[in-house]
């Protein structure tokens, strides 16, 4: 685990009799929530159990039944509104024996039942000295991308400066294309075969970082459509989505 010396500290300070058995964990894409799971299971020789894909009603009157410690794991960013509803007999009701942590990346798609009755811990913001060993090259374009150790593995998988040149030509394309053409332009500068070869995280942040060098109006647009709409698992319906909010912003009224 790289750092998160404060929030092992916050951890270290409870025992077993004041620790909460309800725990909202939020940090960034590619922090280590996992790592601090493990750490708070040996920290409290809990056994620990990943339940995120086992979510059911019957399931969970089964392990809230169970007389025995037990540390409960849940990815936040992969459970329903209906998975969360399920979850609440747990949080209004805390059995004395099981200790839950829901993960999560922001807490904007976390029931507020389930906000209130968590005790949140934050993940430790990771320095640039913490990062730069991981880089492994365009390491100052990285080090501009990645806040968290497993965003930055995931760009040293990526050519970035190609994705920068990419950028690039959409904001380009962007502002010259009629809006009948608004949709083709990811046939004409090949998008169409990428969507599997950037994340569409790192997509996002280059974008933004291009509009910012290129003193691009759309930059203000880019953060609040990326806060409003929630990325796609269907990357070309997000992509060509934003395209075309892109085009209305710059054309519309001229």
């Amino acid at each position: 685990m790289i750092g998160q010396l404060k929030l092992k500290s916050k951890i270290d300070f409870y025992t077993l009799s004041t620790f909460p058995h309800s725990i909202l964990l939020v940090g960034d894409r590619g922090s280590e929530k996992d790592e601090i799971c493990e750490y708070i299971s040996d920290r409290f020789n809990f056994p620990r159990y990943e339940i995120t894909e086992l979510i059911s009603e019957e399931y969970i009157e089964e392990i809230y039944s169970i007389p025995t410690f037990g540390l409960y794991i849940i990815d936040g960013t992969k459970i329903t509104e209906k998975e969360q509803n399920i979850l609440l007999k747990v949080y209004e009701e805390p059995n004395p024996y099981m200790y839950l942590i829901l993960t999560c990346e922001s807490k904007y798609n976390i029931l507020e039942t389930i906000q209130t009755r968590s005790y949140e811990l934050v993940m430790d913001i990771y320095t640039r000295d913490e990062l730069l060993p991981l880089c492994k090259k365009d390491i100052e374009l990285e080090l501009r991308l990645a806040n968290t150790p497993g965003t930055v593995e995931e760009l040293n998988q990526v050519d970035l400066l190609d994705l920068k040149k990419l950028c690039s030509t959409i904001l380009e394309k962007i502002n010259i294309a009629a809006y009948q053409n608004t949709l083709t332009i990811s046939d004409k500068i090949n998008f169409k075969d990428e969507y599997d070869k950037y994340p569409l995280w790192a997509f996002i942040r280059m974008l933004s970082l291009v509009m910012l060098e290129e003193k691009s109006p759309l930059y203000w647009y880019l953060l609040d459509f990326t806060k409003k709409v929630e990325p796609l698992l269907d990357k070309k319906r997000f992509f060509e989505n934003l395209l075309t909010k892109m085009w209305l912003e710059v054309h519309n009224g001229h």
